[in-house]
């Protein structure tokens, strides 16, 4: 798997004019306010994205100036506008951040000739002094490792040669400062903040701060972070509820629609909707592992990875999960492409092993030879392809009866089979008979999943029951229109008709006995004429039973 990494961004001296370094920011003063808005984090020069959020851009001065800049750094608030500049939102690429104003050193008791422009004055001039956004300052500096702070009324200035001077205020301000400030896990900001999608974010050395007023402020950092970014943030999975936690050896952050989770072995991956509900209810990565990529679109519906299964949600089966044994087969047979479908249930213990249920059947892992024989009645949609009317046996004289069969694998599978109503039972018992002494069955499947054709349903090996047709090869109806006659392992049992052998030629020499294969004096023969049923082998047709009373 790709990991993506994420850049730290440059630092260069920017020799441009007040006016263009606003420009080259994307931020513009506000007026002072002196009342600011309590209910949420102030806004000292904000815009508000209707993009998806772009990252900024920071270049680190190579020498502090020591003599103040011809042009004053310090831009003169606006008292005229009260609407923000939109962020900058040149690069798509969310790696690419905003480029940041360069700024001196903070004058350190310096007399006043040798006293150099100082960026933490210079930036709470420009945000309205003690009548803007921070109000007065509280205080005196902080040194901090790698720069300064100041303490304001509603926020704070901080200082780094790296990325200049820049507020935090408010909400974003208590956050910041709850988190240790520019010492803890986010480093120094490098731009103000901005508004993006109903909020504000802010952009920090080593992450990001969002705030909403339904969820307040929490950062993103490392790994998150960058997957947050890379899927446009608030306005895929809406802003962060709390703080990154650990879990299952790796971690997971919380947002309004979705959760992200990290592993080193994974990278960072988002869930949300349907799958991320089942994922949180199956205890997440300590039953599924951690998602190894993001959910996509298949057959209709939608399926995600994890390390240890995959989640699969449509709109008719809700979300639903496959693991172990299960889960490979219904990968090797194509998940819902297959005639299994979706998932309508997750795993469940059944006779020693594990059952789970499809759209269509059911599959199983380790289960015990037992035939657990289920009977329903059949309707036109039960028998799409192999009836219609004029047939001699309608779908209310049917039934579908789902059983358990021994495979080739060795193992127990669940198949299905058609029959008259009233022979039900005789067929059930003969196939339980076969499953205790483990006589295989290759698939066991209705003709309807055929489209009704009785070659392809050979060709694959089927064991099928009633089928409204006429005779394969020859001529007349079928024994199989009417709900009476079973073909049993089509392939290793063929049939003679119309000068060919059906469906291959494979096992046409009977003196070479193979598993699976039929004769006169095999158990299951034996079965089905103690039930009824006689032998088409007298007549080169090697898979057939039909009852005969």
């Amino acid at each position: 798997m790709v990991r993506r990494s994420r850049r730290r961004p440059a630092f260069r001296v920017l020799a441009y004019s007040t006016a263009a370094a606003l420009v080259a920011v994307g931020l513009t003063s506000v007026a002072a306010a002196a009342d600011p808005e309590p209910a949420g984090p102030a806004t000292s020069s904000t815009g508000t994205a209707t993009t998806p959020p772009v990252a900024p851009s920071t270049t680190s001065p190579t020498t502090a100036p020591t003599t103040p800049p011809s042009t004053s750094p310090t831009p003169t608030p606006s008292t005229t506008s009260t609407t923000p500049a939109t962020p900058m939102t040149g690069s798509a690429d969310p790696s690419t951040p905003p480029i940041s104003m360069s700024t001196s050193t903070p004058s350190q008791g310096l007399a006043p000739a040798q006293v150099a422009a100082d960026p933490i004055d210079d930036r709470y001039a420009a945000l309205g002094g003690a009548t803007g956004a921070l109000g007065r300052a509280v205080g005196g500096r902080v040194a901090v490792a790698g720069g300064q702070v100041q303490a304001y009324e509603h926020g704070h200035i901080s200082w780094s040669a790296r990325t200049g001077a820049w507020e935090t205020l408010t909400a974003v301000d208590a956050r910041f400062q709850a988190i240790s400030g520019p010492s803890g896990a986010l480093g120094f900001p490098y731009t103000a903040p901005m508004g993006i999608a109903g909020g504000q974010w802010q952009w920090f050395e080593h992450g990001v701060l969002w705030w909403s007023s339904a969820t307040g402020a929490w950062e993103t950092v490392g790994s998150t972070n960058d997957r947050y970014l890379a899927i446009s943030g608030p306005f895929t999975l809406g802003f962060p509820t709390r703080a990154v936690g650990p879990i299952a050896g790796g971690s997971w952050q919380w947002f309004t629609a979705g959760v992200i989770w990290s592993s080193p072995s994974t990278g960072a991956w988002e869930t949300y909707g349907s799958i991320n509900g089942r994922y949180l209810a199956i205890s997440g990565p300590w039953t599924l592992g951690f998602p190894t990529g993001t959910e996509s679109s298949i057959a209709g519906g939608r399926w995600q990875w994890f390390t240890g299964g995959e989640l699969w949600w449509s709109p008719s089966t809700g979300a639903w999960e496959t693991y172990g044994g299960i889960d490979k087969q219904y990968l090797a047979l194509s998940g819902p492409w297959s005639r299994y479908g979706f998932p309508t249930g997750g795993p469940y213990s059944y006779y020693g092993g594990t059952r789970q249920d499809f759209r269509n059947a059911s599959l199983l892992s380790g289960v015990q030879a037992v035939l657990d024989a289920t009977y329903a009645g059949v309707s036109a949609s039960d028998v799409w392809a192999t009836y219609r009317a004029g047939c001699p046996v309608g779908p209310s004289s049917l039934t579908l009866i789902r059983l358990n069969y021994w495979g080739y694998d060795n193992a127990v599978h669940r198949g299905e089979i058609i029959v008259r109503s009233d022979l039900a039972g005789r067929v059930a018992s003969v196939f339980g008979a076969a499953l205790a002494e483990h006589y295989p069955i290759r698939k066991m499947w209705r003709v309807d999943w055929y489209g009704g054709d009785d070659p392809a349903s050979m060709a694959d090996d089927n064991t099928s029951g009633f089928n409204c047709r006429q005779v394969t090869g020859g001529s007349g109806l079928s024994p199989h229109s009417y709900g009476i006659a079973i073909d049993l392992n089509t392939l290793e049992n063929p049939y003679y008709a119309g000068g060919r052998w059906w469906p291959t030629t494979e096992y046409v020499d009977r003196s070479n006995a193979r598993w699976g294969m039929l004769y006169d004096w095999s158990k299951v023969t034996i079965n089905f004429r103690n039930n009824g049923f006689s032998w088409g082998g007298s007549y080169l047709d090697y898979q057939h039973y039909q009852f005969v009373g």
